[in-house]
């Protein structure tokens, strides 16, 4: 506490010839003209100016005019306001701050008032005079505040420093600066030095360093209550009317600066008196929204997503500068898809019970539907429900004309992402950012931004608490590469609201809103059938615009009625056609992909070792394919090629897949991979063949590399032939190996199964096998110590391991359901395990099985083949 000399309060008497002083603020008399602890008895001296308690400091003298701030009035008090007043304490200031932020947001008046609230002399700093400050420091004795306003154009970054050399022929001025701030914080006097910028990116990286720069400060735009408080001071004193709502106005000022507040205010008060200079009367809500019509903020979404960003950066964001927090009741409509998303949400925020069932979130979300229909909200409400920084990005955004700056923008944001976890990285039309490479070959460069994007997707793990969010209107124009597991896993269409979606989202809109008794909302929703959620905001907005300028006309308070809505619709038509919703049906039939965040295990950690039941496989797979991924020279030594072409075939679900992923993980090789759509979609385009033909040689460059191929039985012959013709012409030291999936190998040509070396049929497993299978997956779910497998593996059979992962997935979710509703039964039975069972047919039918074995005698002995004696088959736990 400092006690504060010849305080103005006091009030002088004189009791029997002595001299008393009386406190104005608590009334205690004192024998002294100055402030002693005993006017602090009462606990009165709140209210007193004079007084300087140093936890109080934010809402005293002139800081009270800042509003909206308080983490930064609080940071630059405890940096600079309390070290300056309390200097018996010898706790030296911040020698120099940074603060940063869009203009018209009060970064000069904090520095003016900090200047009056300490007592100190303000001196701004230029180009011209920063050779003297130096200088200055040395003479200083009392407190001293330097300001270099645009302090980027003195520390530009080292690419733009030479212009002082050249140009002007002076010293680099940072250097100076640079030096002046040693000397500051060497001299132990009461001076600070404070810079304002618009964007630390555009300071020199050496001068942002905390030897010099002790702190970054962010002086954000007012949010929503604050700007209600600023509105309010402004209109101090006004006459107003009682229609205004300062709720309503602050609503309609989104991103607006206290600068433009001014504005707003000025110019509302101009039109006031220009319309009534005549006759005595009242500012109106109509006043105020004339002027807003002709009032633009200075300051964009965008812009301030770049700020936001850039503080995530450097460390300094506050999250109290957020507007509004959203939730899932925002969203009107929409259940089955809040109920996905609430799913991920769960587990992104690391809920007990989804790390207790070992369930992963997604690396990235797929949000694919016709404009205007809410993606970019549901990311916003993801981000707010999960308490993560929502990150924007576009291909405007990111995408530059230097070589290489691309890359590094994506990069940068990434890292961003990192650095501010939790975080949403929100892609706006990804499209543009992810097409497919077969439109690159005009641009080489837009390849390399390609694979650079995948591979940032890639490399994050769970630890880095990214969730990457891409949203289109085209998602057939996005690389495939994209869509596979390990990036964009979740693939969620947003279709045109249905009725009970519409009526919802007009339930939200007309909230708060004066309506008549009339109104109905089911009937508004049956009239705007193919209207996007943005087109029924349009709708309710319009209607509310026309009510209140005929009120303002007739000067008659009314509500918004049934007809009025009506009348809007009439007006306003829905931009979506029947091709469009047509369209979007196919497209979201081909793209959905439902339950991946459910996956037990990531592709990376699928090893050998996961898989059960197919010893004698893998063990030949180890000796052949394998060998030559990791060994290629020795290989090549006796006369082996290293390249290998493979077929895999045998009934769904049996582990084709999973051995190939494991073979990745064993040999650390590249891994390429093409589902059958893929695969006749590239060879429509003119180019296709080029396409794989290049491909070929990319998968040869970074060999070792695994190339696998789905499907191989619908692919037609053609294409098939080709493909296989192409990688025999690949070198034969060359570590490739292209394995190729089917399930039904009587449709593979003859001629084509003779380009394999093998092919290795993949059995169903026996019952022996199943128990193995049961075993290892049962680790990865909360059961019982003791299952009985014997039971299990005869109740199963002809079952594969895709169905015993679906009745452990399925039991899983009946264990968990009993955890939340406290039945104390929270493990996975036997019993669970063999009631699922009973009630599921497998995946593979007997006569599928029988198809299969004439396959195998038919086949078999056409090419060398590993097939095992005991037809061992197997699955992934």
């Amino acid at each position: 506490m400092k006690i504060v000399k010849t305080c103005p309060n006091l009030i002088e008497e004189n009791h029997f010839g002595e001299l008393f002083f009386q406190c104005g603020i608590s009334e205690n008399a004192l024998n002294t003209q100055f402030c002693k602890s005993l006017c602090l008895i009462e606990n009165k001296w709140e209210d007193c100016e004079m007084v300087i308690d140093p936890n109080k400091l934010h809402n005293k003298g002139k800081w009270k005019e800042i509003v909206g701030l308080d983490h930064v009035k609080k940071k630059i008090i405890e940096k600079i306001q309390i070290p300056l007043l309390f200097p018996e304490k010898n706790v030296p200031p911040a020698s120099s701050i940074v603060l940063f932020g869009p203009d018209g947001c009060g970064k000069s008046k904090i520095i003016k008032i900090l200047s009056e609230e300490t007592g100190a002399i303000m001196i701004p700093i230029s180009l011209r005079n920063l050779d003297s400050v130096s200088a200055q420091v040395l003479q200083c004795s009392s407190p001293t505040i330097f300001v270099i306003d645009e302090i980027d154009i003195i520390a530009p970054p080292i690419d733009q420093r030479e212009m002082f050399l050249t140009t002007f022929r002076m010293q680099d001025p940072l250097i100076t600066l640079m030096g002046v701030i040693s000397d500051i914080k060497n001299s132990k006097k009461p001076v600070v030095l404070i810079g304002i910028s618009d964007n630390p990116d555009l300071i020199s990286p050496m001068l942002l360093k905390q030897e010099y720069i002790s702190e970054l400060i962010y002086v954000n735009p007012p949010d929503m209550p604050a700007r209600k408080i600023i509105l309010k001071k402004f209109l101090e004193g006004k006459p107003l009317s009682p229609d205004i709502s300062f709720d309503e106005l602050a609503e309609k000022t989104k991103n607006y600066s206290i600068y433009d507040l001014s504005k707003l205010i000025k110019k509302t008060e101009l039109n006031w008196i220009k319309k009534t200079w005549k006759e005595e009367s009242e500012i109106k809500m109509e006043d105020f929204l004339n002027a807003l019509n002709d009032t633009v903020p200075s300051i964009t979404s965008s812009l301030i997503s770049q700020f936001e960003n850039v503080s995530r950066k450097y460390g300094v964001f506050e999250k109290e500068a957020k507007e509004k927090v959203l939730s899932w009741d925002d969203l009107g409509g929409y259940d089955s898809i809040k109920e996905q998303l609430q799913n991920i949400e769960g587990i992104f925020k690391g809920n007990q019970m989804a790390y207790k069932y070992k369930l992963r979130p997604p690396k990235g979300i797929l949000l694919f539907g016709p404009p205007g229909c809410g993606k970019t909200y549901i990311a916003k409400i993801l981000a707010a429900t999960t308490d993560s920084n929502f990150q924007y990005a576009s291909a405007p955004d990111l995408l530059s004309k230097w070589l290489g700056e691309s890359e590094k923008n994506l990069r940068d944001i990434f890292s961003l992402a990192k650095i501010s976890a939790p975080s949403i990285l929100f892609f706006d039309e990804l499209d543009g950012l992810a097409f497919e490479r077969s439109r690159t070959t005009d641009h080489p460069y837009l390849s390399t931004l390609i694979s650079t994007f995948l591979t940032e997707i890639s490399n994050l793990n769970e630890d880095d608490q990214v969730l990457v969010i891409g949203a289109t209107n085209r998602p057939e124009d996005i690389d495939p590469a994209f869509l596979r597991p390990g990036r964009l896993d979740e693939r969620i269409a947003i279709p045109p609201p249905d009725e009970h979606a519409r009526e919802k989202i007009f339930q939200i809109h007309l909230k708060n809103l004066p309506l008549e008794k009339d109104i109905d909302f089911k009937e508004l929703s049956k009239r705007t059938n193919d209207y996007t959620g943005a087109e029924i905001e349009y709708i309710c907005e319009s209607t509310q615009r026309a009510v209140a300028l005929d009120a303002m006309k007739s000067k008659k308070f009314k509500k918004i009625r049934m007809v009025d809505l009506i009348d809007q619709i009439s007006h306003i038509k829905p931009d979506l056609t029947e091709d469009d919703i047509k369209r979007f049906e196919e497209i979201s039939e081909r793209f959905q992909r439902r339950g991946v965040v459910s996956s037990i295990k990531k592709i990376d950690e699928i090893s050998f070792d996961n898989i059960g039941g197919m010893e004698d496989i893998i063990d030949k797979l180890k000796k052949s394919i394998l060998l030559r991924l990791t060994h290629p020279l020795e290989v090549q030594e006796y006369g082996l090629p290293a390249k290998l072409g493979v077929i895999l075939f045998g009934p769904p679900g049996t582990g084709k897949s999973l051995l190939n992923k494991a073979l990745v993980k064993e040999s650390n090789a590249s891994y390429f991979m093409f589902s059958a759509v893929e695969l006749i979609n590239m060879f429509l385009l003119q180019d296709g063949r080029t396409k794989f033909h290049e491909l070929l040689h990319d998968a040869e460059r970074v060999a070792p590399s695994i190339i696998v191929l789905q499907n191989l039985e619908v692919i037609p012959a053609e294409v098939a032939i080709f493909i296989t013709s192409e990688f025999n012409k690949l070198k034969k030291e060359s570590a490739v190996v292209l394995i190729c999936e089917t399930t039904d190998l009587s449709r593979v040509g003859h001629l084509l199964q003779t380009s394999f070396e093998y092919m290795i049929p993949i059995y169903p497993p026996n019952h022996d096998q199943r128990i193995d299978i049961i075993k290892k997956m049962q680790k990865n779910f909360p059961t019982e110590k003791e299952l009985d497998y014997d039971q299990l593996a005869r109740k199963s059979e002809n079952f594969v391991g895709a169905d015993f992962l679906e009745v452990f997935r399925i039991a899983a979710q009946e264990a968990l359901q009993r955890k939340i509703s406290k039945d104390p039964k929270k493990l996975i039975t036997s019993d669970d395990l063999l009631n699922i069972i009973s009630s599921r047919k497998p995946l593979v039918s007997e006569g599928y099985l029988k198809a299969f074995e004439r396959q195998i005698e038919n086949f078999g002995s056409k090419k060398p083949t590993i097939i095992p004696e005991d037809k061992k088959g197997g699955f992934y736990s």
